[in-house]
């Protein structure tokens, strides 16, 4: 996907930077097919699919807006 400030990841600090725009969505793509394995797997034993599918999702945005947040941090800002 090219960079588009109107689609995907859009937070503050992908938004503002085509970099860090890419980084988050590469990542994206890196982790969706282990997570979308992890949650059938843990569908299948009965644990409870609200808070699964909660945590699943949370994990989903969470990792790659962390990961490009302290990239963001660190090209832009001294940390």
């Amino acid at each position: 996907m090219s960079y588009n400030r109107h689609v995907g990841l859009r937070l503050p600090w992908t938004v503002s930077d085509e970099e860090t725009w890419n980084l988050a969505h590469r990542v994206l793509g890196i982790i969706t097919l282990p997570l979308a394995i992890a949650y059938f797997v843990l569908s299948l034993l009965n644990i409870d699919f609200d808070k699964l599918s909660m945590i699943i999702i949370g994990l989903w945005v969470g990792i790659p807006s962390v990961i490009s947040l302290i990239y963001y941090w660190k090209k832009f800002r001294a940390i």
